[in-house]
C-alpha cells in the first residue's frame, strides 16, 4: 500500500503546482465525506472481522485506493488513512485495531515523503510544525490506549465523525477559493 501511495502523492504534489489547489481540495472533501459515511454505515453490520493479515492477491482489486489516498494527501494533506481504513475494515475484513494501525502506518510513510519534499522545497512553516508536532506525539500515545479500551462500534463512530467534519472543512474552506 505504501508503494502504491507514493506515486499518488507525487502526482498530487504536482497537480497543486499547475492548477488552483482549491479545486482538487474541494472535490476531495466530498471523497472524504463518502469514506466517513461508508464507515458509518458499517456500524449496522454485525460481522466480526478477525483477519490479522491479508494476502497481496486479495489487495489487488483495491490497489487504486492507496493511489487515490496518496493523491489526496499530496493535494490536501488528508486522505490516505481516510480512504484506506474503510477498505481494510469493510472489504478485506481486517480487525479494526489492525486496520487503524495499518492505515496510520501508510499515512505516516506518505507523510514522511511529503514532508521530505516540502522541506527540500522550503514550504514548511516551522513555527506551526513545532506546535502541531507536540499534539501529534501526545495523540499518538493516547490514541492507541483509548482504542484498546473502546468498543469497535464506538471507534468506527468516532472515526466517521472526525472524517466527516474533515470533509466538511475541506469543502467549506475551499469553496470561496474556486472562483
Amino acid at each position: 500500500m505504501i508503494i502504491i501511495s507514493f506515486p499518488g502523492l507525487l502526482t498530487g504534489l504536482y497537480i497543486i503546482q499547475i492548477v488552483n489547489p482549491a479545486i482538487p481540495k474541494f472535490f476531495f472533501g466530498f471523497l472524504v465525506i463518502i469514506c466517513a459515511f461508508w464507515m458509518l454505515f458499517s456500524l449496522k453490520s454485525q460481522a466480526v472481522n478477525t483477519n490479522s493479515h491479508v494476502l497481496v492477491e486479495k489487495m489487488i482489486p483495491y490497489a487504486w485506493v492507496p493511489f487515490i489516498g496518496g493523491l489526496s494527501s499530496g493535494i490536501s494533506s488528508v486522505g490516505t488513512a481516510e480512504s484506506l481504513l474503510p477498505v481494510l475494515e469493510r472489504k478485506l475484513k481486517i480487525e479494526i485495531h489492525r486496520a487503524i494501525a495499518t492505515a496510520v502506518m501508510v499515512e505516516g510513510a506518505v507523510g514522511w515523503l511529503a514532508t521530505s519534499i516540502n522541506i527540500w522545497e522550503g514550504n514548511i512553516r516551522w513555527d506551526i510544525a513545532a506546535f502541531t508536532t507536540t499534539g501529534v506525539i501526545i495523540g499518538g500515545r493516547i490514541g492507541p490506549v483509548l482504542s484498546g479500551m473502546l468498543d469497535v462500534q464506538i471507534l468506527k463512530l468516532i472515526f466517521s465523525v472526525f472524517v466527516f467534519f474533515t470533509g466538511i472543512h475541506m469543502i467549506y474552506k475551499n469553496y470561496n477559493l474556486l472562483f
